[in-house]
């Protein structure tokens, strides 16, 4: 997370072979349900897939 004067104002990440091939959104939303830090729910609304 990037800040200035202790806002946040950005987040840096580094780009790989999965974000260049499936995008940023759909990226995230993979590694958070890997890592369990959502659910199969989450994902899924995130994704708008029922």
């Amino acid at each position: 997370m990037i800040t200035k004067r202790s806002t946040p104002i950005g987040i840096a990440i580094a780009f790989d072979d999965m974000i260049v091939s499936q995008g940023l959104k759909t990226s995230l939303l993979i590694e958070g349900y890997k890592k369990v830090d959502l659910s199969l729910r989450q994902f899924c609304k995130a994704m708008e897939v029922s």
